[in-house]
């Protein structure tokens, strides 16, 4: 499995709103935002989720997509032997 050098395919993006609040959502390779992850999003906005917590849901889905990417895999070829090389990889940085 590679773990190092990894890139950064998807990205989490802060989002000023107008009346000064924050939120944050996914991008794609393309710079597109992930519709069904931004709509998770605003269902944690609305749980009263804390604005922490959201965020180190996303940095978690970023990176263990771009882990995906770099290991030739995609969410529907998870294992829990690479979710397991995920987990180890994050904890070895």
């Amino acid at each position: 499995m590679s773990t190092s050098n990894l890139p950064s395919l998807w990205q989490a993006a802060r989002i000023e709103m107008p009346d000064g609040s924050r939120s944050w959502t996914v991008l794609d390779d393309s710079g597109d935002v992930i519709a069904s992850l931004r709509n998770w999003i605003v269902h944690l906005e609305q749980s009263r989720a804390s604005p922490n917590t959201i965020r180190a849901y996303l940095r978690h889905i970023v990176e263990f997509a771009n882990f995906l990417n770099a290991n030739s895999a995609n969410l529907r070829e998870v294992t829990v032997a690479l979710y397991d090389g995920f987990l180890a990889w994050r904890l070895a940085r």
